[in-house]
């Protein structure tokens, strides 16, 4: 552009136009021609240049990062799109399988219950009385050492009685915890005695294990009406009053595994805590923390507390508390960001914590962590509504 000016002032020059090189500036005119006017002419033109060239520099770079932030807004929103479908697409399973298994479930309670029933009736008709005598029974708690024991003292014992009923009778006693000596006044000869022993100890076989099937059928209706919960969270608004703790053990429940194999686990949870929240969504924060602290510990070593408690600002406090390898402190400030693992690759898309943080502040708490090499500690705090807010003028 200066290279283009010089070569029309020499143009003009050659053209007889004349070309003022003073200091004091004087009207240009077709021709005359000032070289001062021309140099600000060609500054100004310059300036302007300059100045477009960076506003055009500094939109494009706005739109830049406006297109990135979009790019990362629209990668987060899909995936907690997907998120959100697999969890509704689990519960939407969940509640099918839930139907397909209540149902046998429920038959299978009943009829064992039936059974017991009909055992006890049977039992009745026998002997009107055997209430009364169940109360003489003595009863006793054996070590692994000491059931061992007892076995071979019953089965020296009773030597009269036949070698299948011998042998039935001291494995009741034991597994019963039944102490062998309330039978030891009983002759060989009181056949109709012996009679009541055997239906009596069948009953009571009858009756544990009558306990053991609705306890476990119990522990299954809740661990499938934990997961249909799931599906809630994000297509529920629905808030009711909950005891804090009862959901926490409910996801405890679905971690059981852990806790018998290889883990230990600690909890001072107190049950009487209420507050008003969607229950099913806080299962979910529940269940993140709970997972998050059995990854980040060691399957042989591994330590997990968790506490629910009050705490000195009237608020309920949750704390999931890990010896595991702890949270470097650089990255302490994005632990909650969208997308942000410390998990290995295919274990984790980072937005557990992301979506706890979310649904923690829409129930009006607040969650925290603290952490460091060798422990890590998350506490959730959550209000104490007395009230329903909604009813109130």
């Amino acid at each position: 552009m200066i290279i283009g000016y010089i070569g029309g002032i020499f143009i003009a020059k050659m053209e007889g136009v004349q070309i003022e090189f003073g200091y004091q500036l004087t009207p240009q005119g077709p021709n005359r021609v000032v070289v001062v006017l021309e140099i600000l002419k060609v500054i100004l033109l310059v300036s302007k240049t300059v100045c477009i060239v960076k506003l055009v520099s500094f939109l494009l770079d706005i739109l830049e990062n406006n297109h990135q932030k979009l790019s990362e807004e629209l990668n987060q929103r899909e995936t907690s799109l997907i998120q959100n479908d697999r969890i509704v697409t689990l519960g939407s399973l969940a509640s099918n399988v839930a139907h397909e298994i209540k149902n046998p479930l429920a038959g299978i309670k009943s009829m064992v219950s039936y059974l017991l029933s009909e055992e006890k009736n049977y039992l009745s008709n026998v002997e009107p009385l055997w209430y009364e005598k169940e109360k003489r029974i003595l009863w006793k708690h054996r070590t692994k050492k000491e059931k061992r024991e007892e076995m071979d003292m019953i089965l020296q014992l009773f030597p009269f009685l036949e070698r299948k009923d011998l042998f039935y009778f001291a494995d009741r006693c034991i597994e019963l915890g039944i102490d062998y000596r309330s039978f030891e006044e009983i002759s060989s000869d009181d056949k109709d005695a012996w009679h009541f022993i055997f239906l009596w100890l069948k009953y009571k076989t009858m009756e544990n294990a009558n306990l053991l099937i609705a306890n476990a059928i119990d522990r299954t209706e809740k661990v499938i009406s934990t997961f249909q919960q799931f599906s809630k969270p994000f297509n529920s608004k629905e808030k009711e009053y909950v005891r804090i703790g009862e959901g926490v053990r409910d996801i405890l429940i679905l971690y059981n595994q852990y806790w018998e194999m290889n883990r230990i686990l600690i909890t001072e949870i107190d049950d009487q805590l209420k507050t008003y929240v969607n229950e099913s969504a806080m299962k979910l924060v529940w269940s993140h923390l709970i997972f998050n602290s059995i990854q980040a510990t060691q399957s042989k070593t591994g330590e997990i507390k968790v506490i629910v408690k009050m705490n000195d600002a009237n608020s309920i406090e949750i704390r999931v508390i890990d010896n595991g390898v702890g949270i470097p402190k650089d990255l302490h400030k994005n632990i909650f960001q969208p997308f942000f693992t410390t998990k290995e690759k295919g274990e984790g898309i980072g937005l557990g914590l992301s979506i706890c943080k979310s649904i923690v502040t829409e129930q009006g708490g607040s969650i925290s962590f603290r952490s460091e090499p060798g422990k890590s500690e998350f506490i959730v705090t959550l209000p104490i509504i007395e009230k329903n807010p909604e009813n109130e003028v």
